[in-house]
């Protein structure tokens, strides 16, 4: 399995987090090895058949890829400082923003982020997070647009106070996927997950590491899905 470092979803060092422990629940009887790195990278092995899967990437299409069903929901969040005062009620408000986000955001944030991105003064991806912390604290960007959970770990951990950001909840909860090289894998790996979510494990897993509300929207939306297959 592959996937990029970034807690609460994975912890490398200690090869945990919600990422690792719903791939874990989905495949009781496998023996997972861990590989860390970008998503581009993650992509790019996938495709060429040197990992069997990576976790988390967005509705991609790939005729090499074997998508699975939905495992998780990221709620993304535009973060800004607060001293700026930036007023950012909408998607639409960030075209006059300099944005930067995490990689891969445009294919879980839609085509309306994507056109809008096109006309932004400044916008980048990068795979790595403490990047993204320096340079909103620096004010090198205005806003930088990443899962609530994530940044706000790594805000944290930098010796930064959350008081200094304000979050600006434009975004829906968005719905991630792990991607397989073989159809079969994805097939086991679905049925997994199913049962997991059936038996609760599944939430258990979620409700070590998110909040109570997010954990409720997740089953709700985990359950949905499976009430109308």
């Amino acid at each position: 399995m592959g996937a990029s470092d970034g807690a609460p979803y994975v912890f490398a060092l200690t090869n945990q987090g919600i990422e690792i422990e719903i791939a874990k629940a989905a495949l009781p009887d496998r023996h997972l090895k861990f590989n860390y790195m970008s998503l581009s990278r993650g992509i790019n092995e996938i495709e060429s058949q040197r990992i069997d899967f990576f976790s988390p990437v967005s509705k991609i299409s790939s005729d090499k890829i074997y998508l699975s069903e939905a495992h998780i929901y990221y709620q993304p969040i535009a973060f800004s400082l607060k001293k700026n005062n930036f007023k950012v009620q909408s998607i639409a408000d960030l075209k006059s923003c300099s944005v930067a986000t995490f990689q891969g955001a445009r294919g879980y944030f839609g085509a309306r982020f994507s056109a809008i991105v096109e006309n932004m003064p400044y916008y980048r991806e990068l795979p790595d997070m403490t990047k993204l912390i320096m340079l909103l604290k620096s004010e090198r960007v205005d806003v930088v647009i990443v899962n609530f959970s994530i940044f706000s770990h790594y805000w944290v951990q930098a010796n930064y106070k959350i008081e200094e950001l304000y979050f600006h909840d434009i975004f829906p909860l968005v719905p991630a996927y792990a991607a397989f090289s073989n159809e079969q894998h994805r097939d086991e790996y679905n049925k997994g997950l199913k049962n997991s979510i059936i038996n609760g494990t599944y939430r258990k897993v979620i409700e070590n590491y998110l909040p109570k509300e997010t954990v409720t929207e997740i089953m709700f939306l985990q359950t949905t899905a499976l009430e109308t297959e």
